[in-house]
């Protein structure tokens, strides 16, 4: 939250210097401007309202739901600087951009960013004009209007990169200078549709309104395909989407590609699925649960807010997510289920061997241990006979938890079927073997409850390690359990597989070797 904040506060300092600059720049274009030129007012007209025109009218978007769009912006500049004086120019140009800025009702930060970063850039071009006819270059100021359109096209792309990086709206593997070729491209089309505009116009004022026609066209026609676009854009983040949501078969992995495809579609920085609603400037949809309804929420994007479309984009897309998680959480049961005793909740055989697999695993490589306790009930046949095969089911689980209760973090404690139980642990040494085999005994010490009668339920216990008694799992539990029937045979409580522990670090009085 504090980088955020941070993140927020060096954005908004930038957009601050960005708009003096920009009214630097038309201060500047006043000054060095030559005040007794000038230009008719049908042609300020026309390119202020091409300016403010020209945003409504995209020529290309990238991306999704926010998507970045570009426009023919330096079509009305370089009109204007080719049928208008500087001043003149300069002032249509801003007009135009302001006039579209504070109409559109967009964010206070971006409005304010996108009139001082057009205003900014257009103030290069305009005194790079003004500077050619100072220095009387030949041609005349007008024959370097495709060398200042450059020049506002560079200032323009250094601005829009910086506030790309600063609001973290700079997707993963882009350069700095986001979409140079495009944006290159889109320029080249503005000044050669601009430049049209500005040549006919010096014919006369007729020719300046018979432009528009063709002008009109081109921009009718961009934006047809920048939308058209956008949505094959749309339709194909959604696709991908329900394929990737689809193809988790866990429930975080589901819920990981659906964040993703989200930050992918709608350009935002972050998405998490929460069971709280989305607050301030965040969006969210609604995922209908078992347990109620959990949300998938967008993050705000620094600049730019969420628009109304870009919500039912959201709530589709978590439309798919909950029929994704769905289908996970059912594949995560029966995952479960299929790795877990469905008595006691705790690991099966299956489970348990792949535990141990992996933990001798671990241990070779960092030449550790691994111990194997096979636990056989004694007293369980006269409780499940006498009490009821229910009570032997209770009685099942109440030693399950109190083993469970009894293990260190990292340990397993799994059931092999019947009343065979197993625990898995790393100890160090011979004193942490002893503790381990002391917790389980003490697990059996108090008696258990069961239906309001108390009976005394007692153990078995074989002991096993690697790399002592076997090389695999299979090995160290056919020891653990040969070792488990010799105390049992000796009436002993626990049984190491080959050598005994010493008496004294054993927690019983009784005890039986192989």
């Amino acid at each position: 939250m504090d980088r955020e904040v941070q993140q927020h506060k060096w954005l908004c300092r930038y957009i601050g210097a960005v708009a003096v600059l920009g009214a630097l720049g038309v201060a500047g274009v006043a000054v060095a401007a030559d005040p007794h030129q000038s230009g008719a007012w049908l042609d300020v007209f026309m390119v202020a309202a091409l300016a403010a025109l020209t945003f409504w009218f995209p020529f290309l978007r990238t991306g999704t739901a926010g998507a970045r769009s570009y426009h023919l912006i330096e079509a009305p500049l370089a009109a204007g600087l080719l049928l208008l004086d500087p001043r003149r120019a300069m002032a249509a140009f801003v007009l135009g951009v302001t006039v579209h800025w504070v109409s559109s009702k967009r964010s206070a930060l971006k409005t304010v960013y996108g009139i001082g970063s057009h205003a900014g850039g257009g103030a290069v071009a305009v005194l790079f004009v003004v500077a050619a006819g100072a220095l009387h270059l030949p041609g005349g100021p007008r024959a370097y209007v495709p060398i200042a359109i450059l020049g506002y096209f560079a200032a323009n792309l250094l601005m829009n990169s910086v506030v790309f990086e600063l609001a973290g709206v700079r997707r993963p593997g882009e350069p700095f200078f986001v979409d140079f070729g495009w944006s290159a491209f889109v320029s080249g089309v503005a000044l050669a549709t601009g430049g049209f505009m500005g040549l006919a116009g010096r014919s006369g004022a007729g020719a300046v309104v018979l432009s528009t026609v063709p002008i009109a066209l081109v921009f009718v026609l961009s934006r047809a395909h920048a939308n058209r676009s956008r949505t094959v854009e749309l339709l194909q983040g959604i696709v991908d989407a329900s394929g990737d949501t689809h193809a988790g078969m866990s429930v975080p992995e589901v819920e990981a590609a659906v964040c993703a495809r989200v930050v992918q579609v709608l350009d935002c920085p972050d998405a998490e699925i929460r069971p709280d609603p989305p607050i301030a400037f965040e969006i969210g949809a609604a995922i209908p649960t078992q347990n109620g309804s959990r949300w998938l929420v967008a993050k705000p994007r620094a600049v730019e807010r969420f628009r109304a479309e870009e919500t039912r984009l959201l709530r589709a897309l978590a439309g798919m997510a909950s029929r994704a998680l769905e289908n996970a959480s059912l594949h995560d049961q029966l995952a479960r289920q299929a790795l877990h005793d469905p008595l006691t909740g705790v690991p099966n055989r299956r489970l348990v061997i792949r535990e141990l697999n992996a933990a001798v695993a671990r241990a070779r490589r960092a030449s550790g241990r691994v111990g194997v306790a096979f636990l056989d009930l004694t007293g369980f046949k006269a409780v499940n006979d006498g009490l009821g095969h229910d009570a032997g089911d209770e009685l099942l689980c109440l030693i399950a938890e109190r083993l469970m209760r009894s293990v260190r973090l990292g340990d397993v404690v799994g059931r092999f079927g019947g009343d065979e139980f197993v625990v898995l642990f790393l100890p160090h040494d011979d004193s942490d073997v002893a503790a381990a085999a002391a917790r389980v005994v003490q697990s059996f010490r108090q008696p258990f409850v069961i239906s309001g009668q108390s009976v005394d339920v007692g153990c078995n216990v074989g002991l096993a390690l690697w790399p002592d008694h076997g090389d695999d799992a299979d090995e160290l539990l056919r020891r653990a359990d040969s070792a488990m029937y010799t105390a049992k045979r000796a009436g002993a409580t626990l049984a190491m597989a080959t050598s005994p522990l010493p008496t004294a670090a054993l927690p019983t009085s009784t005890v039986a070797a192989r």
